[in-house]
């Protein structure tokens, strides 16, 4: 029996050990399994870390070759842009200066009060730059342009002209740097309109002001005026521009014209027929007078609103004893026609007598017109 148990035992013990054995190795096989795992594990992050840095080094790569390679359709992108924007810019601009409606209102608008200050209130400018008669707002006369004189027609031209500059011009400071030139704004106009005129481009900046609703300082365009009328010359010079302006003659010096700078006043052309009467009275000049004869009695009727006639001339001078027919020795002396069956005086004596007898008149008249002249010799 003992020995039958000591076998038995010594059987368990081996099975015992056997399967402590096979749990130690199966226990050694999980651990390296797990370190395997682990291992692999950590291989598998850091393969993952590496195809991320991989996969922005490649990106980056490309986005440089990419750069590179569209360098050449990037600037012609660009330079197309520029070229988008300053067309666009240009497109802007070139709405500002058309004539858009609100833009065309303004325009007509301040036309008409340029004609109103000149005195050509009878007309009046529509939005369409249509020209009507202010009796007959539905009558357009814009083209029928033979319903008004040369100097209206100068008048108008002149207020549009001043009126449109408006739509080139986007701000009241550009003024400052804006040249006008004006050639003979007079011409063919009533002497009523001549004032009128001057009165505009004397207030020109404040109109301008006045349009853009500008709070700031007056600023003063350069402006250029062309004129043969000494009267608006003189105008020009004593009223308008009388501070600051530059004043010149065209002046022929030998066999050149040139530009000479005018220190006083010219006279106008009353004054000058009536100063070269004087000299003839006084022997100093031996020239046909006969035209400066008639531009003085022309215009001493047209101050008294009259035509030029003898009846007109003894009226205005309060004489009755004229011993000479001015108006007639005027007219044949300027067309050079006194030889003729009506008189037998000389047209030489004719004239003189007709200039002495016109000098005492005006003296009488006028004595300060003379007084002026002698003040100047």
């Amino acid at each position: 029996m003992e020995n039958d148990f000591n076998e038995k035992t010594l059987e368990v013990k081996e099975i015992s050990e056997k399967i402590n054995t096979f749990i130690n190795n199966y226990n050694d096989s999980v651990t390296k399994n797990n370190t395997l795992i682990n291992t692999i594990n950590t291989k598998l992050t850091s393969t993952a870390v590496r195809k991320t840095e991989l996969r922005k080094d490649i990106i980056e790569y490309e986005l440089v070759q990419y750069h590179k390679e569209s360098e050449v359709i990037r600037k012609e992108i660009e330079r197309l842009r520029a070229e988008i924007k300053k067309t666009n810019d240009e497109i802007i601009v070139e709405k500002l200066k058309s004539k858009t409606k609100e833009k065309k209102q303004a325009i007509s608008d301040l036309q008409n009060k340029l004609l109103k200050k000149i005195g050509l209130d009878k007309y009046k400018v529509d939005d369409e730059f249509e020209l009507k008669l202010q009796l007959h707002k539905n009558y357009d006369i814009s083209k029928k342009t033979r319903l008004i004189s040369q100097g209206e027609k100068s008048v108008i031209a002149f207020t549009y002209f001043l009126a449109q500059t408006i739509q080139k011009i986007n701000k009241y400071e550009d003024f400052a740097n804006t040249s006008f030139i004006i050639d003979d704004p007079i011409s063919s106009i009533s002497y009523n309109y001549l004032h009128g005129i001057a009165s505009v481009l004397k207030s020109l900046p404040k109109i301008y002001q006045d349009v853009y609703e500008s709070k700031g300082n007056p600023v003063n365009p350069q402006i250029i005026i062309t004129t043969h009328n000494l009267q608006f010359y003189n105008i020009l010079k004593s009223n308008v521009f009388k501070a600051g302006g530059n004043f010149y003659s065209l002046t022929k010096i030998k066999d050149n014209v040139e530009l000479v700078k005018n220190k006083d006043d010219k006279l106008s052309e009353y004054m000058t027929s009536l100063k070269r009467l004087t000299q003839y009275n006084q022997g100093l000049i031996n020239d046909n007078i006969g035209i400066d004869l008639r531009k003085v009695l022309e215009t001493v009727c047209s101050f008294h609103f009259c035509k030029l006639s003898q009846e007109n001339i003894e009226q205005i001078f309060d004489s009755k004893d004229i011993s000479i027919n001015l108006k007639l020795v005027a007219d044949d002396i300027v067309h050079e026609d006194y030889n003729n069956f009506e008189d037998s005086l000389d047209a030489t004596q004719v004239l003189k007598l007709a200039t002495e007898e016109l000098l005492g008149l005006i003296e009488n008249k006028f004595p300060g017109q003379l007084k002026y002249l002698g003040g100047l010799n």
